[in-house]
């Protein structure tokens, strides 16, 4: 046998993204998220890049092996439908693949605290009186994500002799 090159070619392949399901949050509230997994027969490390569709940064960190990624803590700030993108790239050949998935964010539900009494006299304007106070865990409503509210329904109220009424409406 005489002296020669041994030349081998090998061609590299990307990493192949899986998506987790759709999933849901709720406004304001940090949420705990699966963002799927990979595999890449090629050897690694990866950076992995989450875009979470919301305009805040994105979450980049390094993996070694392929597999399940780690879940990812995010809070959105509103409600509404976000596309997230999930990008894996091999650090040693530069390819890379992503995929989405949804996200639902809903609103809180409105904390309502009360216990405060009221007064009425018949006859007698005692003006307004608070008989609750509401708290928006999300933050300040309306904003300009939100839909446009449904009008909101009066409540009347009539003395049992019907002579007095008084009309609630919330503001």
């Amino acid at each position: 046998m005489g002296w020669g090159a041994w030349e081998f070619l090998t061609q590299s392949t990307p990493p192949t993204v899986t998506p987790p399901a759709d999933q849901a949050s709720i406004e304001g509230a940090s949420h705990l998220f699966d963002v799927g997994s990979f595999s890449d027969p090629d050897g690694g490390p990866w950076s992995v890049n989450v875009n979470w569709g919301d305009g805040t940064p994105d979450t980049t960190f390094t993996v070694t092996s392929p597999g399940p990624l780690p879940s990812k803590n995010h809070k959105y700030r509103e409600e509404g439908s976000y596309t997230v993108t999930i990008a894996v790239t091999d650090t040693l050949d530069g390819q890379s693949d992503s995929k989405t998935f949804a996200v639902n964010v809903s609103d809180p539900p409105v904390v309502a605290s009360g216990g405060f009494s009221f007064d009425a006299n018949v006859g007698t304007d005692t003006g307004p009186q608070t008989l609750a106070t509401f708290t928006d865990p999300g933050g300040a409503e309306p904003n300009a994500s939100d839909p446009t509210p449904p009008p909101v329904p009066a409540i009347t109220q009539r003395a049992s002799t019907g002579v007095t009424a008084q009309t609630l409406r919330a503001l």
